[in-house]
């Protein structure tokens, strides 16, 4: 039987953080600010697969695609990453 990781709270800020590191290690290692367009860094399909599995692994939060195109800049995700947090039951 596996045991859940502890939780912790998280704050916008530190989620901000967490999401232009795993951003900017895909997106040709630039540095992401929280308004920055993931896309206009160069994003692509193929890297956006492997920050949707960065954020799950990381920060255990499953993002859709679609949350990609409708919330584009890193400020925006960490918002949803956020709500969806706060959605996970204990």
């Amino acid at each position: 039987m596996t045991t859940s990781p502890a939780v912790r709270t998280l704050t916008l800020d530190e989620v901000t953080d967490d999401l232009a590191r795993i951003v900017g290690t895909h997106a040709d290692g630039a540095w992401v600010a929280p308004d920055d367009n993931i896309f206009d860094l160069g994003v692509d399909s193929m890297s956006l697969v492997e920050i949707k599995e960065a954020v799950a692994e990381q920060l255990g939060v499953a993002l859709t695609f679609s949350d990609f195109f409708t919330h584009f800049t890193v400020a925006d995700l960490a918002a949803v990453v956020l709500q969806r947090a706060g959605e996970v039951s204990p």
